[in-house]
């Protein structure tokens, strides 16, 4: 739930975000780096290995709570990896590592719940895992990766549809840069995880956005 004083602190970090953009054409360096190329054909996805970059990522979920809303949550620390052979379709070897401990919804006293005995039982297993098996290419930008997802001691199989969103190389960070977003879902009874049936939602919304540099 938003507060009044978490909307303001968002909306003058966007005005100042506005104003530090729009004042880039008196910076001539900055200029040029923000306006990089981004190209987002099969081949902007070089082969190489990747790293996700923790700054610009964002791992959410959400279910529905009563049939009267959706309960949106985030997971604040997670890492991923993969690596590439020639093109999209040679995407390999894909892992996400999250902590649980990080999970947080609505309130402080909400999270510590879900985090506790009973349901994410996050002292016990403090890791939830997703290995990808395989990549089937949709099209030039989409593909559904295939894999097993570990929650709360249990492993399933899980599927994640990727939109790549392009490549380009940061002069900021001098590492070439790929952005994807995915999304998915899950049925939380089929990891010991379905208390309250009927008033919570079984399925498990996912969403990811996030940007990956390559390291070699």
């Amino acid at each position: 739930m938003w507060h009044w004083k978490q909307v303001r602190y968002f909306a003058l970090g966007g005005a100042a975000l506005v104003s530090a953009c729009t004042s880039l054409p008196d910076f001539p360096e900055l200029s040029s780096l923000a306006l990089s190329e981004v190209r987002n054909g099969p081949e902007a996805l070089r082969p190489g290995s990747y790293e996700l970059d923790p700054q610009h990522a964002h791992l959410y979920f959400a279910i529905n709570h009563m049939g009267l809303s959706l309960l949106y949550g985030r997971f604040d620390t997670f890492d991923a990896n993969f690596s590439v052979d020639d093109s999209l379709t040679g995407a390999s070897d894909f892992e996400m590592v999250i902590d649980v401990n990080s999970l947080f919804v609505s309130t402080e006293a909400f999270s510590e719940t879900l985090r506790g005995d009973g349901w994410f039982n996050a002292e016990e297993h403090p890791q939830a895992v997703f290995r990808a098996r395989e990549i089937t290419r949709m099209d030039e930008r989409t593909g559904i990766l295939s894999g097993d997802l570990t929650l709360n001691g249990r492993t399933q199989p899980v599927e994640i549809r990727l939109i790549f969103n392009g490549g380009a190389f940061v002069a900021l960070t001098g590492k070439y840069t790929v952005g994807f977003n995915a999304e998915g879902s899950f049925n939380r009874s089929d990891f010991g995880l379905g208390q309250y049936a009927g008033l919570v939602g079984d399925e498990v919304q996912l969403r990811f956005s996030g940007e990956f540099q390559r390291v070699n």
